[in-house]
């Protein structure tokens, strides 16, 4: 067993994939737990007041998990698509990435194929996985990755 911090990996992708400016995620360098952290200003509890002080008295204990610019998650979709072999599809979802809400058009049109939503959804893991791996060694912060139960050989969450 090792003694390296533990991190679920899953919940670091989410934080590194998700662009909601209502909230942010922190990394707590002594559990390992991700921590989501809705903005003050559009809501307040106990809990997550007591939280908000723990990590203003302690800010070393914090990081600040930066979501992949948006830049990378639209290159993501290209290069998946140019995986593709089968080309109606692959120029089903060139067109919807070139249209505006790419990222809405993409979801919505890989609906159409769930053997290829499938795919997306492995890639898609498998590629924030080591924007996370990254994202890690850029700070300087040495884990263990880790997979929670629910994932078997090839299954991902939807």
């Amino acid at each position: 067993m090792s003694n390296k911090l533990q991190i679920n990996i899953v919940d670091l992708i989410f934080a590194l994939d998700d662009h909601d400016v209502e909230h942010s995620h922190f990394l707590d360098l002594q559990t390992g737990e991700i921590i989501f952290m809705p903005d003050a200003s559009m809501y307040s509890d106990g809990d997550l007041d007591e939280l908000r002080e723990q990590m203003d008295e302690d800010p070393d204990r914090f990081c600040r998990i930066q979501p992949i610019h948006s830049s990378e998650g639209f290159q993501l979709m290209e290069d998946f698509i140019d995986t593709l072999k089968d080309d109606k599809i692959q120029n089903d979802l060139a067109r919807a990435i070139n249209r505006s809400k790419p990222f809405r058009n993409f979801k919505d049109t890989l609906a159409d194929y769930p053997d290829v939503r499938q795919q997306w959804f492995t890639y898609h893991h498998s590629r924030m996985e080591q924007f996370a791996r990254e994202w890690l060694e850029d700070e300087k912060i040495e884990v263990e990755l880790v997979k929670p139960q629910f994932f078997f050989d090839n299954q991902l969450p939807p």
